[in-house]
């Protein structure tokens, strides 16, 4: 059954302009979101006054709206339908995992924590703000992923026409599987593992050891 919490949170989530029609849910904890709107949403770690959880949106036709629905189960929140004119915020603390299967722009303030799992198979993800000590990404189909922060450890798995860029992430151990016709960007400081396949290209700066298995007509270059 859903849990709600009181409406108390709500003042925390993200201000709109006052011509928008808006629309606001409180929901208890988000740990995991699932999006399957094609609306922009915008993960932030906390509302004004750095307290809150819940989800507002906001859309220039009030009745856009009404086929936005907004799914709590456990820790994870489903985001469905609804207009890709809509702007949905999240205020989401703790945020672990994120998918994404529909053409969304997804971006996210801040991902705190041991480990977080991202992928996408449409639209895109941007993390603005990673501090884990574990990372994985996988994009399949059409998709772009963009990474920023820092990481000990990262994976990242590329398999369609889209991209990763992962240059902006810190990171010490580095994996990547590349595939189709997938781009991988990415750097290490001490290790890089790579495997790429089809027509994948993965380039990896930063001065690790490399340990490349490339199958033609992939490309990778390595620690330059």
């Amino acid at each position: 059954m859903r849990r709600l919490i009181l409406a108390a949170a709500l003042p925390a989530l993200a201000a709109v302009p006052a011509s928008a029609a808006e629309r606001r849910w409180p929901v208890a904890t988000v740990e995991r979101l699932r999006v399957e709107t094609p609306a922009t949403v915008r993960v932030v770690t906390a509302g004004p006054g750095g307290v809150g959880t819940g989800v507002s949106a906001s859309a220039a036709d009030p009745a856009a709206l009404d086929a936005l629905k907004v799914e709590p189960s456990g820790g994870t929140l489903v985001l469905r339908g609804g207009p890709a004119s809509a702007v949905v915020t999240v205020v989401a603390p703790r945020l672990v995992g994120v998918a994404v299967y529909t053409p969304a722009r997804v971006t996210i303030a801040a991902m705190r924590g041991e480990r977080v799992e991202l992928s996408a198979a449409a639209g895109s993800i941007d993390v603005a703000a990673l501090d884990v000590a574990r990372v994985s990404a996988t994009l399949a189909g059409d998709a772009v992923i963009t990474l920023a922060g820092a990481a000990p450890d990262a994976t990242v798995v590329a398999n369609g026409t889209g991209t990763i860029d992962a240059r902006a992430l810190a990171t010490q151990r580095l994996t990547v599987r590349g595939a189709g016709d997938s781009i991988v960007r990415a750097a290490a400081s001490q290790a890089a593992r790579v495997v790429a396949i089809q027509g994948a290209q993965v380039s990896v700066a930063g001065r690790p050891r490399c340990d490349v298995r490339a199958v033609a007509p992939a490309s990778v270059t390595c620690g330059r």
